[in-house]
């Protein structure tokens, strides 16, 4: 899957498409991204989501929502927002003043032209909807309650 959607992306971009990507499993991320990588120098993934989503193999699988910008992590100018859960492996990963988290964006809202300054000109968005608050959206596929109900925080 990850393959067709990097070959079928590319095809568009060729087309000089503006590429819109919607998928229901966030590892559709994977291949689009590799995509706009092989078209686009000093490319910026803005990641909005809930979960860091940067292990890099989960239940044996690299093509795992789990794993959806783990590789644009190593290959790309990766910067996350609304990030409210992960696994303590993924803290090993992740670029501390690349990511926003939920509970420190509440408290400060100067995170976005952080973020803003941080991004190249060429930017892709990935949306996760876990992203928003819970009770907006319920019927994700792996909700995030965590800043809502006591969410534990790393220490860095």
């Amino acid at each position: 899957m990850v393959d067709a959607v990097h070959q079928a992306t590319k095809r568009y971009i060729k087309k000089n498409k503006f590429v819109t990507i919607f998928g229901g499993e966030h590892s559709i991320s994977i291949g689009t991204i590799r995509a706009f990588r092989d078209y686009y120098t000093s490319l910026t993934v803005l990641q909005l989501d809930a979960h860091a989503d940067l292990r890099k193999e989960y239940q044996g699988s690299k093509c795992n929502h789990a794993c959806a910008v783990y590789e644009a992590s190593r290959t790309t100018n990766l910067i996350q927002v609304g990030i409210r859960s992960m696994d303590v492996i993924e803290t090993t990963v992740l670029d501390k003043e690349k990511t926003y988290f939920a509970h420190e964006m509440a408290l400060d809202d100067t995170w976005m032209d952080s973020a803003i300054d941080q991004m190249t000109d060429n930017v892709f968005i990935t949306i996760d909807l876990d992203v928003f608050d819970h009770s907006i959206m319920p019927s994700t596929g792996t909700p995030s309650q965590e800043a809502y109900f006591g969410m534990k925080l790393w220490n860095f």
